[in-house]
């Protein structure tokens, strides 16, 4: 009964693993067409670089930001008191 689905799913796991093999070999997509087009990049990959871009980027930004509100507010004293 939910065979259908599984058998659908490995079909197309089986389709771009055969894909990936022929543009590993031949460098495209096993057409012949000789069009030298390169796989897309995991999703997982993506992620991954995105995430570490953003550890360095943010604290790096937000200490940027404390800095420059610190030596702003002590450079004012007028803010201390109202």
């Amino acid at each position: 009964m939910d065979s259908c689905w599984i058998r659908e799913w490995t079909n197309r796991k089986a389709s771009r693993r055969h894909e990936e093999q022929n543009i590993r070999n031949n460098g495209d997509g096993g057409g012949g067409s000789g069009n030298k087009r390169k796989m897309p990049p995991h999703p997982i990959r993506i992620a991954k670089t995105i995430d570490v871009i953003a550890r360095i980027t943010f604290p790096t930004a937000y200490a940027v930001f404390l800095i420059f509100f610190f030596i702003h507010y002590t450079s004012h004293p007028s803010h201390w008191t109202q």
